[in-house]
């Protein structure tokens, strides 16, 4: 009887159990080394979780928030010049008027020369109306009362003179000429005619303007029967208010 000699597999079956006992171990150790992370995101993603719900739970209970800051509106923008309203436009005719005190200065005549102070002493009163046609053209209807202050040297009593003295006004800007036509009248002022050149500044002060006017008025005085007329000059100064 022959007998055979089997090999050994003892050392085969050890090393494939081996093998298949390292791979499981390692595979194990993996799972137990990531098992810990995988448990912190699992506790990170709760908390943010609860984190979130917390205002909406506290919201759900009727707990008050702060309120949100309100931002101011922003200021208009500037106005630009060509959205200014324009002046008001001036309406024509326009009735204003004028209040002045008249002083003469001297008088030159076809027999002497008559100065204030040594000779007389006048003052008047010039109240007007004035009808503004545009912003250049007026017309004014004025009127003066004067009064003597001291008697003439021939011996005639101090008298008053009342003058009327319409005339046009046309406003320059920074003067204003006219001419007037005057006319003395009373009981002792025998038949004239005059005209009576003016020269006004005024000075505005709002609503109402200061004025200084240099008026010469040149009468021409009739006698009846007597066929020469009689001249008299008598610049005078006038100044006061307008409106």
């Amino acid at each position: 009887m022959t007998t055979k000699l089997l090999r050994p597999q003892t050392r085969f079956y050890s090393t494939a159990f081996l093998r298949t006992l390292l791979l499981r171990g390692g595979l194990l150790w993996l799972g137990l080394a990531s098992a810990p992370a995988a448990g912190q995101s699992l506790e990170g993603d709760a908390l943010d979780s609860s984190a979130g719900q917390a205002p909406l739970e506290a919201q759900a209970e009727g707990e008050s928030l702060p309120p949100a800051p309100v931002e101011p509106p922003p200021p208009p923008p500037p106005r630009l010049a060509k959205d200014e309203e324009p002046p008001a436009r001036k309406e024509y005719p326009r009735v204003g008027g004028h209040l002045g005190v008249a002083l003469p200065l001297v008088t030159f005549s076809d027999q002497s020369t008559r100065v204030i102070g040594d000779d007389f002493i006048t003052l008047g009163i010039a109240p007007g109306v004035t009808v503004k046609i545009d912003d250049h053209w007026a017309v004014d209807f004025e009127f003066i009362a004067l009064s003597d202050y001291k008697n003439r040297e021939d011996g005639a009593a101090a008298a008053t003179t009342f003058v009327l003295d319409p005339g046009v006004v046309y406003n320059w800007g920074w003067i204003a000429t006219g001419l007037r036509a005057a006319m003395q009248v009373g009981r002792n002022a025998t038949t004239n005619i005059g005209i009576v050149p003016i020269i006004n500044k005024g000075f505005s002060m709002g609503k109402v303007a200061w004025f200084v006017e240099l008026d010469l008025p040149l009468f021409f005085f009739f006698d009846v029967g007597d066929d020469a007329a009689k001249m008299t000059f008598t610049p005078l100064l006038q100044t006061g208010v307008g409106f």
